[in-house]
């Protein structure tokens, strides 16, 4: 289960709020699992985020119905307590060690090699400009102008400002919200400009922080419209890529 991605969506949360509704909802669920009754799973997992005020209506739902199946092959075979497992995904109480998730790695009987120091290239040895891009979460649906402080986990995707507040910046906003795909589009532009660069680093975390709200599909629509972005504004340039958490 991508613990990250979950917690992210509750980082603004009442942490004594969220500890109490995972301490309760936990159990619950495990004795549905237990007597086979999954089903009412949603229900009751809906039930808890509502009472608790944990999150918007709208990602209530989105969180159950995205998350639903993993918590549940979690909670079925994980042998961690309840108390354990609300202690790891949601840092409830201070970490303990849990001796079921530690192991005993055994290293061969020789002795380490001698360290050697690395030596500095010489003067005028040739150099390589590498670029690195990571967490880019470019959100499709930025909407300048848009509510930026929302209910929701990530704002800047409609609704009117409330009086007195100021909507969405057209390249972004620092509040609660991801950049627009223009705004991606002219730093990596300017940095093209700037400088030549021989090779790129691209490590994923593409997505917006929608995490109540996304598809395989929307994963796919992310790698594959980014990258036909790279690919016109850095042609002919050879890209070392990897997946990050979100997308994952």
């Amino acid at each position: 289960m991508n613990i990250k991605k979950l917690r992210w969506a509750f980082n603004s949360l009442n942490s004594t709020a969220l500890c109490e509704a995972c301490d309760l909802l936990v159990p619950e669920m495990r004795v549905l699992i237990m007597i086979n009754r999954t089903d009412l799973i949603d229900d009751v997992a809906i039930r808890f985020c509502k009472y608790y005020k944990l999150l918007d209506e709208n990602v209530c739902l989105g969180a159950v119905k995205e998350y639903k199946n993993i918590v549940i092959e979690v909670l079925a075979i994980s042998p961690l307590t309840n108390k354990e497992l609300c202690s790891l995904a949601f840092e409830c109480q201070a970490p303990p060690y849990f001796p079921v998730v530690g192991w005993n790695v055994t290293f061969p009987n020789k002795p380490k090699p001698t360290p050697r120091p690395p030596q500095p290239p010489t003067p005028g040895a040739p150099k390589l400009n590498i670029l690195h891009l990571s967490d880019v979460h470019i959100d499709f649906s930025y909407k300048p102008g848009s509510q930026a402080d929302c209910s929701q986990p990530l704002c800047c995707r409609g609704g009117q400002p409330a009086p007195g507040h100021t909507g969405a910046g057209f390249w972004g906003d620092y509040r609660n919200c991801d950049i627009p795909y223009w705004t991606a589009e002219a730093i990596l532009k300017y940095a093209a400009d700037l400088e030549e660069v021989d090779f790129i680093y691209y490590t994923g975390d593409l997505p917006a922080h929608n995490v109540w709200n996304q598809s395989r599909a929307d994963q796919l629509y992310s790698i594959n419209t980014i990258n036909s972005m790279l690919a016109t504004v850095f042609p002919n340039k050879t890209f070392y890529s990897a997946v990050g958490n979100h997308e994952a």
